[in-house]
């Protein structure tokens, strides 16, 4: 397998068998999910003190980041951080160069403290040098180059959404993708503003690129259509549509597929009553092409938890 293939494919890693786990070890995992502050609180108790459809939403939640390379201690700044790292100075070009070649250290704390420190003291070619680690065929400097263009939010969304329409490697396409997913992780606030600019761009190589960038694509407007549970902010409801959209009109099965299990996860994070509609329209479009009939099961399957979780939390507010 090539590096670029390697690299680019937003399934790496993506431990999709934990949906599939049952007793002890998914309890375990699953609140080890909460404990990094990924899920909802659970409205019942069962098990260790958590319910398990809680359970199986903490999980999907997680879901969102780890098909995308994207590890929530890596890319999720606390709050008020940044500062700590900020030199009343800037950084001397010889810090600045040893901070570039620190995010490919071999010890994860290495790495983020170079990322917190060139988000923290911003220089003109801070983010076109990150660019340029998206090309590195290293895999180790090349993730931590996306997790700091995710760290410096905005300010590098125009920069990545150029070299996300304009490049033909697919591992870069991937990696920038991937970029503004960290980008909504570490500033989730960006789901009620995020730049209509990275939403053109997202939506124009969902339909034209490769098949790595189309499902990497998907996964990260599925979060941005999430809602983020620990600061109760909404998911951006034009990532949804957009995902809709897709829905409505793809013939690629891979990619319906996906769309369905972003728009599940959606859900499970607090919004089920908006995505029920669309993946219901689903199941009937679906049945009309060619391998439809697994992207209907997929979309029936979440339907019904979706519907179990949105009646639960009716009579949970009735109560």
């Amino acid at each position: 397998m090539s590096a670029a293939t390697k690299g680019g494919d937003p399934r790496e890693g993506s431990g999709s068998g934990l949906v599939a786990n049952s007793g002890e070890m998914f309890v375990r995992r699953a609140q080890q999910f909460r404990a990094r502050g990924t899920t909802r609180p659970a409205r019942g108790t069962r098990r260790a003190g958590c319910r398990r459809a809680d359970l199986s939403s903490a999980v999907l939640h997680m879901q969102q980041q780890s098909p995308l390379g994207l590890s929530n201690e890596e890319t999720r700044i606390p709050d008020d951080e940044l500062p700590k790292y900020r030199k009343a100075d800037g950084l001397t070009d010889a810090d600045w160069d040893k901070m570039f070649a620190r995010l490919g250290h071999e010890a994860r704390t290495q790495r983020q403290i170079a990322t917190m420190t060139l988000a923290a003291n911003m220089r003109p070619d801070t983010v076109p040098r990150l660019i340029e680690m998206l090309r590195l065929e290293d895999t180790v400097p090349r993730r931590q180059a996306v997790q700091t263009l995710g760290a410096i939010g905005k300010p590098c969304v125009d920069a990545v959404c150029d070299e996300l329409i304009s490049t033909q490697d697919v591992t870069v396409r991937a990696s920038c993708v991937k970029s503004l997913a960290a980008l909504i992780l570490n500033y989730p606030e960006l789901r009620l503003e995020f730049p209509q600019r990275a939403l053109d761009t997202l939506k124009s190589v969902v339909h034209e690129s490769d098949q790595v960038t189309k499902l990497a694509t998907v996964m990260c407007l599925g979060v941005l259509g999430s809602r983020d549970v620990t600061r109760d902010i909404p998911g951006s409801p034009a990532a949804i549509d957009l995902l809709l959209d897709i829905l409505s009109v793809t013939q690629d099965v891979g990619l319906g597929a996906s769309v369905v299990m972003s728009l599940g996860s959606i859900g499970t994070c607090g919004d089920a009553d908006r995505v029920l509609d669309g993946l219901r329209g689903a199941v009937e479009s679906m049945k009309d092409i060619e391998g439809g009939d697994y992207i209907a099961q997929l979309a029936e399957a979440q339907i019904e938890k979706l519907s179990s979780s949105s009646l639960a939390d009716s009579v949970s507010k009735i109560n």
